[in-house]
């Protein structure tokens, strides 16, 4: 048997909250919001410092690549920078490149042999 006074659009009541109970619950959802607005400016932030940290890394290896040319390192040769700002090599140096007779392929000095 269904109640008269009842809708079909209403639920169906099932009891009520104490009004600590209600206060409770409204402190809590006060602070998980809060607590999520933090974490997406957190987020957001945390992008921003990604994208800084890459821009910063681009400038870096454009700096280094100009003064490698500057100073004349070949390119593949492993070297990084003293504190007081000499270069120096690390690593084994390059091994230098070896003539072939098998043309490479977008190589114009391999076009005219043939």
């Amino acid at each position: 048997m269904s109640d008269p006074t009842q809708t079909p659009d209403q639920p169906t009541i099932l009891g009520e909250i104490l009004p600590e109970e209600l206060e409770q619950l409204t402190m809590l959802k006060q602070q998980a919001d809060q607590v999520l607005h933090q974490m997406s400016v957190h987020h957001v932030q945390g992008m921003r410092m990604d994208d800084q940290f890459r821009r910063l890394e681009q400038m870096t290896n454009q700096t280094i690549m100009a003064a490698g040319k500057r100073l004349g390192i070949p390119d593949g040769t492993a070297w990084s920078v003293t504190a007081d700002g000499k270069a120096i090599q690390v690593g084994a140096p390059p091994m230098p490149a070896r003539p072939t007779l098998v043309p490479v392929p977008g190589d114009e000095d391999s076009a005219d042999q043939g």
